[in-house]
């Protein structure tokens, strides 16, 4: 196995992908039903905001979490795969263009 690393900006500029119609409409339904369970409760409660968020993650991105009795709550890398590529990415990295 081999790796190169291709910097975040690259990355992003060669991999974007323009979602359909569809696609946006099913994430605004589920983006709304996850911000209306997730105000129905106090702020503070934050493993109930931990449960929403992964619900979220699951329904719209099939993307599965592991929350029950994890203290480490930092992200470190984000992993991207399709059937052709696999990517990690530092989440650092990652953050530091949104900052």
């Amino acid at each position: 196995m081999r790796f190169d690393l291709i910097p975040l900006q690259e990355f992003i500029k060669n991999n974007a992908k323009t979602p359909t119609k569809d696609i946006i409409k099913d994430f605004k339904v589920k983006i709304n039903e996850f911000l209306s369970q997730a105000s129905k409760v106090n702020e503070e409660d934050y493993d109930y905001q931990k449960k929403e968020i992964s619900i979220f993650l699951e329904k719209t991105y099939n993307y599965k979490t592991n929350i029950k009795g994890n203290k480490n709550n930092f992200i470190k890398f984000i992993i991207i795969c399709t059937a052709k590529d696999f990517f990690i990415i530092d989440a650092k990295e990652y953050k530091k263009p949104f900052c």
